[in-house]
């Protein structure tokens, strides 16, 4: 199986796609800001500027291709459809 690109490349596994106890890129929320991909969007460590949320490349990824592949939504989460 080759690599996946930006698979846990934050903490230094590069490669097949580990499992990770902790995720420094989101501070395991699983959501990062959309503008500043290096920042949490949740959390004490959050970005703040106003951008929206966006999965966390490095363990939130998902298959762009596969309309069923969604990413994990964090707690609470309630859809806004107005």
């Amino acid at each position: 199986m080759p690599p996946e690109p930006n698979a846990c490349t934050d903490i230094g596994f590069v490669g097949a796609r580990m499992s990770m106890r902790y995720c420094a890129r989101c501070d395991n929320t699983r959501w990062v800001c959309e503008n500043n991909l290096d920042r949490p969007f949740l959390g004490g460590r959050a970005c703040g500027c106003g951008g929206a949320g966006a999965p966390c490349p490095a363990c939130n990824n998902v298959d762009a291709t596969d309309p069923d592949d969604v990413p994990a939504m964090p707690n609470g989460f309630k859809p806004d459809m107005s």
